[in-house]
């Protein structure tokens, strides 16, 4: 399936199972120091499942060779994902909420990824879970170069000069640069956040959240755990202001027009019967009944109401 300076990874079959896994070896010219990483974390890797984290099923060594055997995952990689649902910011806020969740399960567990980039996040076609690959074990320690740019532009400033000895924080920094870099809609270029970049339609909060997150200093950005209920009381936000939305709208256009029409008839009809009814007021079988401007003031007391009521439930009709 790929390998690269520390190792390979394999498709194989798992039978007693019944499913298809993901082996990764490591190679024998990995330090010793390394090895032993590989195996502490990959022991505590087995103990997390959380559904945008690959699962590990199994840790050994055979021919002296350490591997994890784990989880085989299909899906769309990030970029192409963001690429689809550009514009989409809610989708797209949802989807790292869920990874930030995910970060936050394995940061629990003492265990930092190392290696959060758009090559190592896939989502799930069916059911749009994202899922992080992919584990920096052993890797990026400086015996590997990176081979694309592109892969080097997501660490944390501290990467750079130890990426062995790193906090949770790297593992934020670069879901904050995707996020951001997600809703910008074009290319991170890290020389010109402070700019702003360039958002259109969606809550200010999110850009300044993904700020925060990209701090230079770790300990001024947020954990896993923060940055994930943030993303999603910025959701929570919109949903709650789009069922308000409609109690503070008035009549609908097609609610206007009916009421315009049935004030169209009514004055009509008081129009057409007001000289009627004067006329009859003056004598039936020779006596009156009610006097003319009696007659009128009810009738055009009548007409006013209906013309106040009608320009209050309508004021632009």
């Amino acid at each position: 399936m790929g390998s690269g300076g520390f190792g390979a990874v394999y498709r194989a079959y798992d039978r007693p199972h019944g499913r298809t896994v993901a082996i990764k070896v490591l190679k024998h010219s990995v330090p010793p120091e390394q090895r032993e990483r590989f195996q502490r974390e990959a022991e505590l890797l087995c103990r997390i499942s959380h559904p945008s984290i690959v699962q590990v099923y199994d840790v050994g060594i055979r021919d002296n060779l350490p591997f994890i055997v784990m989880e085989s995952v299909s899906g769309t990689p990030l970029r192409e994902w963001t690429e689809k649902n550009i514009g989409d910011w809610r989708a797209t806020t949802e989807l790292f909420a869920k990874l930030a969740e995910g970060l936050s399960a394995l940061h629990q567990m003492h265990v930092v990824h190392r290696d959060v980039s758009p090559k190592n996040i896939l989502v799930r076609a069916y059911d749009q879970t994202p899922k992080l690959i992919d584990f920096g074990i052993v890797k990026n320690s400086g015996h590997e170069k990176q081979s694309l740019a592109s892969e080097v532009n997501y660490r944390a400033p501290e990467q750079f000069t130890d990426n062995q000895h790193v906090g949770t924080g790297v593992d934020v920094f670069a879901l904050g640069l995707l996020l951001y870099e997600s809703l910008a809609k074009v290319p991170v270029d890290r020389s010109s956040l402070a700019d702003g970049g360039v958002f259109d339609n969606i809550p200010p909060s999110l850009p300044a959240l993904c700020l925060r997150a990209i701090a230079n200093d770790p300990f001024e950005r947020p954990d896993a755990a923060t940055f994930a209920a943030e993303l999603r009381r910025v959701l929570d936000t919109h949903k709650a202001l789009i069922h308000a939305a409609p109690l503070g709208h008035g009549p609908s256009d097609s609610q206007r027009k009916s009421s315009s029409v049935q004030f169209l008839l009514v004055s009509s009809v008081l129009t057409i019967a007001l000289p009627v009814i004067t006329t009859a007021c003056f004598a039936i079988q020779g006596t009156l009944l009610l006097s003319p401007p009696l007659a009128i003031g009810a009738l055009g007391g009548l007409f006013g109401f209906r013309l106040a009521r009608h320009l209050q439930r309508n004021p632009r009709a």
